[in-house]
């Protein structure tokens, strides 16, 4: 009988005896559960909203034509077109480079984003099929091209594989491997065809279509001034029904011509109020259907309430979407790389789909560090090129740099150059008059020294036969010197104006 280990209070493992037949096998299936729907070769659609309707994707296609649904729908997958799509080699050996090489090649020879593209019909649709075309080239076996499908023409069974309804079949056959790149938006067992967000947007669609067709009629009614004829008491029939004929021509075309004594009123009528009920309700409507494809609104209906703070939140959260579309995007690709790698190399790890890493610079930050290397704190020059990905040139690479920080950097480093110039001069002019072996002590004593005139006694009794003249000048040229050292470090630390 076999078993699995399980770790134990004590930190060691214990044997826990199952039987393998139950570990191994399906348990909860469609077929023993208490669910007619294991009968069936087909699995229902469970989308609600489609079920009530009795109708197919193919409504959801009349919900993408609508102007801000198509808008919101390109926004979303805008967002993971814009962002670079790498591979990632298996291993560090050659072969693994070779393979990269051969993958990305084929893949550079396809329109990615169209095949992007249709992988990111999977959120609005629940689920992408996309059909691999191959074809043999120079003795391998590649990618010619990768279609999206209709989704109208696929079905699941009743053990979740996607079958394709055909004429001669209407309850499906099912798909060859590696053949169909199947996609699907937060699919589960029990339902394998995903969660559509176009199916969230049916009844701010419906209410929206309704709001426009009610405003057509009431700006009909109402937008355009009534003409009102009024004729006699004893006028005939035909003298009204050719006053009326007047009136509906003076409505096209703004002129009449009428009796003199028949009188023409025009009547204006005030209903904005009204009317803004109808933009308030398609409003709304376009509000819910951006959270749903967007998960917000401010990116795409600033209006009067875009603030700062909310429009850069709501950004965060539709950046949140498209990661979630990059990882849908990856897993699809990885499943066709995986084929093509089987196809042309045996045994072969496959690279790995995935996105370039963006490294945003953030403002706070780079404001916070300005403000202390203002105040005088000093940064290790590897903390500012790792913190904000600055590459450190090569030998000899030139560099770019402000003009303004460069003169006055050249300024600070003649200046510098000069003081120690003259610092040099000093110091062979003391090794001079004192010998070069006499360099340690009288350096000492300058240390020592707490003023000009302790330090010139200190070196009367260390150097006795020095005249007082030669050591006024040479003190005198070293106090010098050091004085102008000190005046330009502190200038180059207050920024060298």
């Amino acid at each position: 009988m076999g078993g699995l280990w399980f770790p134990d209070d004590s930190g060691g493992y214990r044997l826990i005896h199952v039987k393998a037949a139950n570990i191994a096998r399906e348990i909860a299936t469609r077929a023993r559960s208490f669910d007619f729907m294991g009968m069936l070769d087909v699995l229902p659609d469970p989308d609600p909203i489609l079920e009530k309707m009795g109708a197919t994707a193919e409504v959801l296609r009349q919900i993408e034509s609508d102007a801000h649904v198509f808008s919101c729908v390109q926004s979303r997958i805008n967002g993971t077109l814009s962002k670079e799509w790498v591979l990632h080699e298996a291993g560090d050996d050659s072969r693994d480079t070779k393979i990269a090489e051969f993958v990305k090649e084929n893949l550079n020879a396809l329109d990615m984003n169209r095949v992007i593209t249709g992988i990111l019909s999977s959120p609005f649709y629940g689920f992408s099929a996309s059909e691999i075309m191959w074809k043999a080239e120079g003795g391998n076996v590649v990618i010619d091209d990768i279609q999206e499908k209709p989704h109208e023409w696929f079905c699941f069974d009743a053990e979740n594989r996607l079958k394709f309804v055909t004429r001669d079949n209407p309850s499906g056959e099912l798909l060859p491997e590696r053949k169909f790149i199947l996609v699907r938006h937060m699919g589960s067992y029990k339902n394998p065809y995903g969660k559509r967000i176009l199916s969230k947007c049916f009844w701010p669609f419906v209410f929206k279509k309704s709001s426009f067709k009610f405003w057509v009629i009431f700006t009909e009614k109402y937008g355009m001034p009534w003409p009102i004829g009024k004729y006699g008491r004893g006028a005939t029939e035909q003298e009204r029904s050719e006053l009326l004929s007047k009136l509906e021509a003076m409505v096209q075309d703004g002129v009449a011509a009428v009796s003199e004594d028949t009188e023409i009123e025009i009547k204006e009528f005030e209903r904005r109020a009204s009317a803004e009920i109808y933009d308030k309700l398609i409003d709304a409507c376009d509000s819910d259907m951006s959270k749903a494809i967007l998960g917000q609104t401010l990116t795409t209906e600033i209006g009067d309430k875009g603030a700062y703070a909310a429009s850069k939140t709501h950004m965060e959260v539709r950046e949140d979407l498209i990661l979630s579309d990059m990882a849908l995007t990856s897993a699809g690709m990885n499943r066709a790389i995986a084929w093509l790698v089987a196809f042309n190399f045996a045994d072969a790890q496959p690279p790995r789909f995935g996105w370039a890493q963006e490294r945003a610079i953030k403002e706070a930050q780079a404001k916070r560090d300005k403000t202390l290397f203002d105040m005088g704190v000093k940064f290790p020059d590897s903390y500012f090129r790792e913190t904000y990905y600055i590459p450190a040139p090569e030998k000899g690479e030139p560099v770019v740099q402000n003009p303004t920080l460069a003169t006055k950097a050249a300024r600070r480093r003649s200046g510098h150059d000069k003081v120690e110039e003259m610092a040099a001069r000093a110091l062979r002019e003391a090794v001079d008059a004192f010998g070069e072996e006499a360099m340690d002590p009288l350096m000492r004593i300058i240390g020592e020294a707490s003023d000009y005139d302790d330090l010139k006694e200190r070196l009367k009794k260390a150097f006795p036969n020095l005249s007082d003249k030669k050591l006024s000048d040479l003190l005198g040229r070293a106090i010098l010197a050091a004085d102008m050292f000190g005046q330009h470090e502190a200038i180059e630390l207050d920024g060298g104006d």
